[in-house]
C-alpha cells in the first residue's frame, strides 16, 4: 500500500482535552519543536517547548503573542515580588503596619489581653464592669487649687532657698493656669517692691525696742532686740553683762537704772569699755542713771560714751 507522502514540517496529528472539557486537535510543528493545540478553529496556543534551566513560560511583551522564557528576574519584576520574599522579616512586618514579637515588651500581658480589660465605653461593652482607677477623683485637675495645695503640703522642705530654685504660682493674668517663678526673680521683685515703699522719714517718730526689768541680778542687752535697756527698781548687786545678738558697727544701747531706795552695786562684763567717762560701780538711792554707748566692731567692744546720774 502506498504511504501518503509525508509533511517534514508536521508529526502526527493529537487530540487535546481542553479545561472546559472540549477536544482540541493538537500537532507537533518539528520546525520549533513546540506543540500547538487549535483551541479557536484557526489560531493556536502553545503549549510545551524546550524550555532553558530556571525559566519559566509567560509572556512580558506587549500583546498577545507567543510564549516566552522568563528569567527569575523577570518573574519577580511582574509578580511585584523582592527576590527572597519573607513575610516574616522584620522591614516587611513593620512595612505591614504590624508589629514584631520582638518589638513589645510585654509580648504575654498584649496576649492574654481580654475584652473584659476595656476601660471606655470607645473600647468596648465591657467598660461598665471593668475595673477602675482607685485614689483618682472624678474630673481630677492637678491644677485645681485644692490639689495643688495638696501636693505643696506634701512636698518635702528646704530651708535655704538657692537661686535656681523655682516656686509654683497661679498665673491670675494668664486664666489662673499653674506657672513658676525662680527665686532669683522673686527676690529681684521684692527688692523692687520693698525699695518703692522707702522713703526719707520726716517727722516720724521711730519707737525704741525695749527690755524691761524690776530687779535681777544679772541684766543681758540684746543687740537683735533692745534699743534702751530699763531697770525699775533694783533690789540686789547689778551685773551688766556683755550684750548678745549680731549688732552693725555703731548700733548704739542705753541703759536706764533705778534702785529701789537703796543704792545698789553695779558691775560689767569684758566688753564694756569706758570712753572718756568712768563707769558707775554703784547706785545713788532712789536716783536714777544712765549709761550709754556703741558697739565698735574693730575692737568687739562695747563703748560707753555717756554716763549721768539725776541730780
Amino acid at each position: 500500500m502506498a504511504q501518503a507522502p509525508r509533511d517534514e514540517n508536521r508529526i502526527t496529528t493529537m487530540l487535546f482535552v481542553g479545561s472546559d472539557g472540549e477536544t482540541y486537535p493538537a500537532e507537533g510543528d518539528e520546525s520549533t519543536g513546540r506543540l500547538k493545540v487549535d483551541a479557536s478553529g484557526g489560531s493556536t496556543v502553545d503549549f510545551v517547548s524546550n524550555v532553558a534551566t530556571a525559566r519559566i513560560l509567560g509572556r512580558t511583551t506587549a500583546g498577545t503573542g507567543n510564549s516566552e522564557e522568563l528569567t527569575k528576574a523577570q518573574t519577580l519584576s511582574f509578580l511585584n515580588v523582592e527576590d527572597g520574599a519573607d513575610v516574616t522579616d522584620t522591614a516587611n512586618v513593620t512595612s505591614a503596619g504590624a508589629l514584631m514579637d520582638s518589638e513589645v515588651t510585654n509580648l504575654a500581658q498584649v496576649k492574654a489581653f481580654d475584652s473584659s480589660d476595656y476601660a471606655t465605653a470607645a473600647q468596648g461593652s465591657a467598660a461598665d464592669s471593668a475595673s477602675q482607677a482607685t485614689g483618682v477623683e472624678d474630673g481630677a485637675d492637678v491644677t485645681d487649687a485644692t490639689n495643688v495645695a495638696a501636693i505643696n503640703a506634701a512636698s518635702s522642705s528646704k530651708a535655704t532657698p538657692v537661686d535656681a530654685d523655682s516656686f509654683p504660682i497661679v498665673n491670675s493674668e494668664s486664666s489662673n493656669a499653674i506657672g513658676r517663678v525662680t527665686f532669683t526673680n522673686l527676690k529681684a521683685f521684692l527688692k523692687t517692691y520693698i525699695d518703692s515703699m522707702i522713703s526719707t522719714f520726716t517727722n516720724k517718730r521711730i519707737t525704741k525696742r525695749k527690755q524691761t526689768v524690776v530687779s535681777a541680778s544679772t541684766v543681758t542687752p540684746s543687740w537683735d532686740n533692745d534699743d534702751i535697756v530699763t531697770i525699775t527698781a533694783q533690789a540686789v548687786g547689778l551685773t551688766l553683762a556683755n550684750p548678745t545678738g549680731t549688732p552693725t558697727d555703731g548700733q548704739a544701747i542705753i541703759v536706764r537704772i533705778l534702785d529701789n531706795g537703796t543704792g545698789r552695786t553695779i558691775a560689767y562684763g569684758a566688753a564694756y569699755r569706758a570712753i572718756g567717762v568712768t563707769l558707775l560701780t554703784t547706785t545713788t538711792a532712789s536716783k536714777t542713771s544712765y549709761l550709754g554707748g556703741f558697739w565698735n566692731a574693730a575692737d568687739s567692744k562695747f563703748d560707753i560714751t555717756a554716763v549721768g546720774e539725776e541730780a
